[in-house]
């Protein structure tokens, strides 16, 4: 009996000093100056064009404050700052003042959907952060995973910072450098095909899916470090699938996912997916299907006439033996059609109908009686085949493609999508085949200042 009573007291004395550890100490000697939550105005974008600054726009902040005596406590527990309009500085309620002593271990992040206000509170997240006192690391989600769909787009910004007091009494800026928890792509598809495009002239963006990447996971981020991911395996087949319906005018983007998905927490204006970063350098499966359909149509046909002319080769023609070099057949054409006044212009004929295209069929040459050694003349002449159309408009079978873009094939060791960066991905329709590029663009934001 004696002996459980001994128990009992153990107990009940590592119970007392577990509470003291995580308590606030009344005792913590403090400076006068207080903490506040300030950065620059110039600060760039969390997920898009809105400043990171914007008034109420929230961060959330962990401070594990650890005594020289051996114990800590939690001096900021999951506080919100919010940016205050017209003000400097992020509020965050009744004040706090440095302590004189002791080290502060500083851990922030925000979050923002694409289509709402920067900052939002825990309870607008899709699932909740956890906050380890022990180690001061996050788990995010707390439990579970988290899906990037189109319907489930969320930026997640963290940041650190420690602030040794022991050793230097400075009592300025603590700089939180935040660091995005996902990576962006983006998918542009540019019509370099039809120049004038119209009802009847058009390239159409049918449908488009990425497939065969994560879009489910989780991660832990310990202190002071970068984000340890864990994708859940479950390679996407069809949530990325849209139809966009779309005719791009020549060479200029068509943005596939912009605005795509439902609700306040679909992908933003800037057509952006956000995505756990991931390695699809060696993903077979990671692809790009796309259908678009290609419309054209032409004038009718009337006639096609074959005309012959010759004249002797003006001074800037070198003899034909040296026209191989810097005179070719294609120049002597050229200077035919621009002495007949045909050059690349639709014209009215006597007969009413329109020149469209002049073909030569036949060149040949000779040399002149007048010709001399020093300067040789030559006589050429060229046929050539006019073809006339009326005004009577066809219309040409749309043409419909399907097309297969293996990513990791096509993008080599940029395919490493890492935390932090945008993967712009531009596919280009030109004429019968599909060119791909990929742009990598750091993503960055500015630093959250926590200032006196």
């Amino acid at each position: 009996m004696k002996t459980l009573k001994h128990i009992l007291l153990a107990l009940s004395i590592l119970a007392a000093v577990g509470c003291a550890k995580e308590e606030l100490r009344p005792d913590v000697p403090t400076s006068d100056v207080p903490i506040f939550f300030k950065g620059n105005a110039e600060s760039k974008s969390v997920f898009d064009s809105d400043n990171f600054q914007t008034a109420g726009n929230q961060i959330t902040v962990y401070d594990k404050y650890e005594n020289p005596d051996g114990w800590w406590t939690m001096y900021f527990d999951g506080l919100p700052a919010t940016k205050i309009n017209g003000e400097t500085y992020w509020n965050y309620g009744e004040k706090k003042y440095w302590t004189k002593d002791g080290v502060h271990n500083f851990t922030a992040y925000t979050t923002k959907n694409a289509t709402e206000g920067t900052g939002t509170s825990l309870s607008t997240l899709p699932v909740a952060v956890k906050y380890n006192s022990t180690d001061k690391s996050l788990t995010v989600p707390e439990n579970g995973t988290w899906t990037l769909d189109l319907n489930n787009q969320f930026d997640f910004c963290y940041g650190s910072h420690t602030r040794d007091l022991n050793s230097n009494k400075n009592y300025g800026p603590v700089n939180l450098q935040m660091k995005h928890l996902f990576a962006t792509i983006c998918f542009r598809v540019y019509n370099q095909t039809i120049k004038d495009v119209d009802e009847n002239n058009f390239i159409n963006i049918d449908n488009f899916n990425l497939s065969g990447i994560d879009l489910t996971g989780s991660a832990t981020i310990n202190y002071d470090s970068d984000a340890e991911v864990k994708l859940k395996g479950d390679m996407s087949t069809d949530q990325l699938y849209v139809e966009p319906n779309a005719k791009p005018q020549y060479n200029e983007p068509e943005i596939i996912y912009k605005n795509k998905g439902t609700g306040s927490k679909r992908v933003g204006s800037d057509g952006c997916l956000l995505v756990w970063p991931q390695d699809i350098r060696n993903n077979p499966n990671a692809k790009v299907e796309m259908t678009y359909t290609k419309q054209t149509s032409h004038l009718e046909e009337i006639e096609t006439r074959t005309y012959s002319d010759s004249f002797t080769d003006p001074e800037e023609f070198s003899a034909p033996s040296r026209w191989g070099t810097y005179k070719t057949w294609d120049d002597i054409y050229k200077y035919v059609i621009q002495k007949n006044n045909l050059e690349y212009t639709i014209r009215d004929d006597e007969t009413g109908l329109r020149l469209e295209e002049c073909i030569p069929v036949e060149k040949s040459y000779k040399k002149t009686t007048n010709s001399s050694l020093l300067n040789p003349k030559y006589l050429v002449t060229i046929k050539y085949t006019i073809t006339y159309y009326g005004s009577t408009k066809i219309i040409d079978k749309p043409d419909i493609k399907p097309v297969s873009l293996p990513l990791y094939s096509k993008t080599g060791d940029a395919a490493q999508w890492n935390a932090g960066n945008k993967y712009i991905y531009n596919i280009y329709i030109k004429d019968n085949y599909i060119s791909f590029a990929l742009e990598v663009v750091p993503w960055e934001i500015d630093d959250v200042i926590l200032e006196e």
